[in-house]
C-alpha cells in the first residue's frame, strides 16, 4: 500500500514535467516526420 501511494504521489509532484515533457516530444517527433516522403517502394518475395 505505501508503494502506491508513493508512486501517486510522485506522479502528482512531477504531473507538469510529464505534461510538457510529452508535449515537447510529440512536437519534435511531428517537426522531424513532416519531411518523409509520402510514397515507398516496397518489394517482397514469398
Amino acid at each position: 500500500m505505501n508503494t502506491m501511494l508513493f508512486l501517486t504521489q510522485f506522479l502528482y509532484r512531477i504531473r507538469y514535467w510529464l505534461l510538457w515533457g510529452t508535449l515537447f516530444v510529440t512536437g519534435v517527433v511531428v517537426y522531424f516526420t513532416q519531411f518523409l516522403p509520402y510514397s515507398y517502394t516496397v518489394t517482397s518475395t514469398l
